[in-house]
């Protein structure tokens, strides 16, 4: 064993050949073995080398999913060379080649004997691979005639999963729409993508099918197809869950399932949510698209039954049933939190008991919480001990700017060190002059200083100005991960003995820097500056930075070829991927100096912001709000 405690199978593969991992997977998992597969088992937003790290060195034994294009994968040597160290000779069968397609194994793999399923039909290739895997048995006593015809397969087996190639289910005909139209919502222009999202709205019918087929899975475009399928959740609903209740194991009807999972809104509730808590009780598929669609729609009564799906051992749902219950808790109503907020709470315990990790991909609802779910999550978590779940509960709590919290996060930090980042990186992100205080009375313990000094950097901005000079001096003097906070509190709190400082912050290795000491320099009106700015602008590369830094111009100039430039970063919506602090920042620049055009960007990054969970409202409303 590689591992210990792990699936029996880590399945490694690449993304040309994921249909046959799918299928393989499952027919393992038919066969009564557990497997680890990237398709089903890492989420969105996980460090994909760390999830790697991980399959490789729990799992028993691993499977080499063999074409041209795996032979020529450096991920995929890296994969299986881990199992040919452990057992170099083969001896023990830790590492299995599964030949998908017509290619020669790459240098030390070339040693070991392969399941072939090139040019098999479905059964023959499904009884190769489980009689492959499987322990030798006794030697037979009799072996067919050579010259006997084999049998012909059965067909239409309704119960087998899709083999790989052969035609995918039907699906069900949208209603006609403009499609090019409805494509504005995820191409290009965000203010656009919102005029287009009104007029849809306006138009009062949707082409489910585009969506679905069409839209990305990003978080910008998502909540925008979430927020026009509540305003129609009777008639959109039965498409959403034909999508759900026929899930393949992989292609695009697959994809387009956890699609229509994902975009449920509680607005759907009533009308699927009875049908799929069924489907908790089906195949492992079917059991997937519930966790996630029953989390989207908040049905909040499920919770226990969510955490019950995950902790059939080993726990290979439990990241999903996660998923789940985090939005179920963002959605939860504020009346009903101490009686479905608890219980959601309990049912997220007993998941994270079978699994720790389980968290660790639900990190996107965070900034989501409001302050009265943040101070019933924290209540919980923060006495527990557990590092995961002090994280989340802190995170939450500064988020929410939970500023009842402040104290209590101070003091914990200092009587739980082992934590104390954590726990003060949440009272920085509350913020607040109290939170200064509290923090600079800390830098200097032993225990918790520098952690203090780190999270300082977050509020600096909020510090009395008597005190900010010598503060930055502090600060400056340590190597910090946050200097670009100190920054953007020398540019806020107008402190020019450090334009030096940040000058220098211009030359930074890290984009973030670069960009929030552009827009530091931006607030003092000193031509001389402009130059030193305008460089790193035209040097940029990633879009955040081609943000921050073009705002910083175009505050100091009004250049129109800058607006030119800068209005092709500011319509990205890759450019908007900021933490809240720098994204408060840049949207208040933004209105301050875009004009017209930029109070419009502004508008409609700040409603796709808020817009985690959809209220049924019109956009017109929604935006006012």
């Amino acid at each position: 064993m590689v591992g210990g405690g792990g699936p029996d199978f880590f399945i490694s593969y690449t993304a040309a050949d994921e249909p046959w991992a799918r299928w393989i997977a499952v027919e393992l998992e038919r066969a009564g073995y557990t497997t680890l597969i990237q398709a089903f088992d890492i989420r969105p937003g996980s460090d994909f080398i760390h999830e790697m790290q991980r399959a490789v060195s729990t799992s028993s034994r691993t499977i080499a999913v063999l074409s041209s294009a795996y032979v020529g994968s450096s991920f995929g040597e890296s994969e299986w060379r881990v199992a040919f160290h452990t057992d170099p000779t083969g001896e023990r069968g830790l590492l299995i080649p599964v030949r998908v397609q017509p290619c020669q194994p790459p240098g030390l793999l070339a040693s070991r004997v392969f399941i072939d399923l090139v040019d098999a039909d479905e059964e023959t290739a499904r009884r190769r691979l489980v009689d492959g895997v499987g322990r030798p048995g006794p030697r037979p006593t009799s072996s067919p005639f050579p010259g006997a015809r084999p049998a012909t397969p059965a067909a239409g087996d309704s119960g087998s999963p899709a083999f790989p190639g052969p035609r995918l289910a039907a699906r069900p005909s949208p209603a006609p729409f403009a499609r090019p139209r409805m494509q504005k919502l995820w191409t290009g222009d965000l203010v656009e993508a919102l005029r287009t999202l009104a007029e849809l709205e306006r138009a009062g019918r949707v082409d489910i099918g585009a969506l679905v087929d069409q839209a990305p899975f990003g978080t910008h475009v998502m909540r925008m197809v979430r927020h026009l399928l509540a305003q129609d959740p009777r008639n959109t609903a039965p498409f959403l869950m034909d999508l759900i209740r026929n899930t393949p194991v992989n292609g695009d009807c697959w994809q387009a399932a956890r699609y229509a999972a994902y975009v449920l809104t509680p607005a759907h509730r009533e009308y699927v949510a009875e049908e799929l808590q069924g489907f908790l009780r089906g195949n492992v598929e079917q059991q997937r698209m519930a966790l996630v669609a029953l989390g989207s729609c908040a049905a909040h009564g499920t919770a226990a039954d969510l955490a019950e799906c995950a902790l059939v051992e080993p726990p290979k749902l439990a990241s999903w049933a996660a998923d789940g219950l985090a939005q179920m808790l963002v959605a939860c109503e504020a009346d009903r939190l101490l009686t479905a907020g608890v219980r959601i709470i309990d049912a997220l315990d007993d998941v994270l008991a079978a699994d720790p990790q389980a968290l660790l991909n639900t990190d996107q609802y965070l900034n989501s919480f409001p302050a009265s779910h943040a101070y019933l999550l924290a209540g919980r978590w923060l006495p527990s001990g557990d590092r995961s779940r002090t994280e989340y509960a802190a995170d939450a709590l500064g988020y929410a700017r939970a500023t009842r919290a402040r104290q209590e996060l101070a003091d914990r930090a200092v009587r739980a060190p082992e934590h104390s980042a954590t726990l003060l990186r949440g009272l920085a992100l509350i913020g607040g002059p109290e939170a200064v205080e509290l923090l600079v009375a800390r830098m200097d313990s032993p225990r918790v200083g520098s952690a203090a000094r780190e999270a300082l950097c977050l509020c600096l901005h909020d510090a009395p100005g008597a005190e900010l000079g010598e503060l930055i001096d502090r600060l400056l003097s340590a190597e910090l991960r946050n200097r670009w906070a100190i920054f953007r509190a020398i540019g806020i709190c107008d402190v020019p003995e450090f334009i030096g400082t940040l000058i220098s912050g211009l030359e930074s290795e890290s984009a973030t820097e670069r960009g929030m000491a552009a827009l530091g320099l931006s607030e003092f009106e000193r031509s001389a500056l402009t130059p030193h700015v305008r460089a790193v602008f035209e040097q940029a590369t990633e879009a955040s930075e081609i943000l921050m830094t073009g705002l910083a111009v175009l505050r100091m100039t009004s250049d129109e070829d800058v607006f030119t430039r800068l209005d092709r970063a500011m319509i990205d919506a890759k450019a908007w991927a900021l933490p809240p602090a720098i994204f408060d920042h840049v949207v208040a620049v933004l209105r301050e100096a875009g004009g017209s055009r930029g109070h419009d960007i502004a508008r409609a990054v700040s409603w796709i912001r808020s817009a985690t969970i959809p209220t049924g409202r019109k956009l017109s409303e929604s935006m006012s709000a």
